[in-house]
C-alpha cells in the first residue's frame, strides 16, 4: 500500500509539474484553432471507465507509458505539432506543452485524466 501511495504521489507531482496552465496560460492572441481542436478532441474522447484499447484506438499509442504498482498505468499524450497551422508550429515546438495524462486502474480502465496546457519556457 505504501508503494502505491508513493507512486500516486509521484504521478500527481508529475501532473502538477506538466500542468502549466495555472502559471503559464496561453493568451487569446497566441491560441490557435489547432490547440482548441486538440483540447476538444481529448474532452470528447477520454471518459472515465474507458479501456486502454479504446483510448489507443482513438488517440494512437501514447508518447509515454509508465507502469505503476498493483497494475496501474499512466499514458501521456502530446499535441502533434504537425496538426497546427504552419505559423504556429515553430512557436509551439519551442515553447508549449499541450497534452493529456491518463491514469488507468488495475483493470485497464480510465480512473482519471487531466488536460495540460502551458508553456515550458521560464518567461
Amino acid at each position: 500500500m505504501r508503494s502505491i501511495t508513493l507512486e500516486l504521489s509521484i504521478v500527481l507531482t508529475f501532473l502538477t509539474l506538466i500542468s502549466c496552465s495555472d502559471t503559464h496560460t496561453l493568451t487569446e492572441n497566441t491560441r490557435s484553432d489547432g490547440f482548441e481542436r486538440f483540447r476538444v478532441k481529448l474532452e470528447e474522447t477520454i471518459k472515465v471507465g474507458m479501456s486502454q484499447k479504446e483510448i489507443i484506438d482513438q488517440l494512437g499509442d501514447p508518447l509515454i507509458k509508465r507502469d505503476l504498482s498493483e497494475g496501474k498505468e499512466v499514458f501521456i499524450y502530446r499535441l502533434d505539432i504537425n496538426e497546427l497551422p504552419p505559423e504556429d508550429q515553430k512557436t509551439y515546438k519551442e515553447d508549449f506543452v499541450d497534452g493529456a495524462t491518463i491514469l488507468f486502474d488495475s483493470e485497464e480502465k480510465v480512473e482519471q485524466w487531466k488536460f495540460s496546457r502551458g508553456s515550458i519556457s521560464a518567461s
